[in-house]
């Protein structure tokens, strides 16, 4: 499985349990080639990308995994209305390898 590099807007939680200040930092998203398991779906008015990626994975941090499937992302999370999605299935395996690769870092 690849992963791909992208600059996220991270803010991190001290060991006092507060927010610490927001940073930039790598992060790496799996690379998810068509699978006929993915899902489809047309965009409404109102739909962007961290709000899609917290309705099908629970977590708005995959959004870069929904925008690469779609080519879209570039500078808004927003999605253009009538817009045909294809939201790909995470497989365990790169739901667990990003998550280990992430942390580590």
């Amino acid at each position: 499985m690849s992963f791909a590099n992208f600059i996220s807007n991270v803010r991190r939680d001290r060991k006092d349990g507060n927010l610490g200040p927001r940073r930039f930092e790598t992060r790496l998203y799996p690379k998810l080639e068509k699978q006929t398991s993915d899902l489809y779906i047309v965009a409404r008015r109102g739909d962007r990308l961290d709000l899609l990626s917290q309705k099908f994975y629970g977590t708005p941090i995959y959004w870069k995994i929904i925008a690469q499937a779609n080519e879209l992302g570039k500078n808004s999370f927003a999605v253009p209305e009538g817009t045909r999605l294809r939201i790909p299935v995470i497989p365990e395996e790169a739901d667990r390898l990003y998550n280990k690769y992430n942390s580590e870092r």
